[in-house]
């Protein structure tokens, strides 16, 4: 509360930092009276994941209270969620779908993630009937090729991209430049063929055969 505010009679509670623990009922009270009651809720976060088959889906769970894993799936004509998990302390309770695919720790892991498990996954804290959180996953196929792995290192993959953009815009325009410049070449050096001539040829022009005279007729 802001003291001078306070002074002025405002009583106006700011709460900074809000998280789940702070969910609870406020009351303002004054000369021994309730004014008023204001429940904190939090809009839950919601997050976008692209998952890869057979990676491991992490889902935080970020209150202390018994909490359930709903999941829609991604073109279910269902609209009701299927429950995965219900989470109470240290105990997990999972549809036997998913029994052995769940780790739980910290968090709740759902391993080797399949085609199928492409959806949206809400954590609902089962006392206020409250979503906590949303994560909404599209799985897709691994990347198997080398390609792929090359490219997930962003520096290596960059320079690679570089590179046969380069060799793609040099192997466009520079052989027909190789080309026009051979047959330039070849032409010439059939013109100065064509054109010169040897010392022989010179003293073959230059002499003429000599054809003896006929003598003139007498008389």
């Amino acid at each position: 509360m802001i003291h001078d505010q306070y002074l002025k009679g405002n009583l106006s509670l700011t709460i900074t930092d809000a998280d789940f623990t702070k969910r609870t009922w406020y009351t303002c009270q004054c000369d021994g009276k309730d004014v008023c009651d204001v429940s904190l809720r939090l809009e839950p976060p919601e997050n976008f994941l692209q998952m890869n088959r057979g990676d491991n889906l992490t889902l935080d769970l970020p209150v202390s209270e018994p909490v359930k894993v709903t999941f829609n799936r991604t073109g279910d004509s269902d609209p009701n969620p299927v429950k995965l998990c219900e989470v109470k302390g240290r105990k997990v309770q999972c549809d036997p779908p998913y029994e052995e695919r769940v780790l739980f720790q910290s968090s709740l892991q759902l391993k080797d993630l399949k085609d199928s498990d492409g959806g949206v996954y809400a954590v609902v804290d089962t006392e206020n009937e409250e979503v906590v959180s949303t994560y909404r996953t599209t799985v897709r196929g691994e990347k198997e090729s080398w390609v792929w792995k090359i490219w997930e290192k962003t520096e290596f993959g960059i320079g690679l991209g570089v590179g046969v953009f380069l060799g793609a815009l040099l192997g466009f325009f520079v052989p027909p430049q190789i080309v026009r410049g051979w047959m330039w070449l070849k032409r010439r050096t059939q013109r100065s063929h064509g054109h010169c001539t040897t010392a022989e040829d010179k003293s073959q022009s230059t002499t003429t055969e000599q054809v003896p005279l006929k003598e003139k007729p007498s008389g």
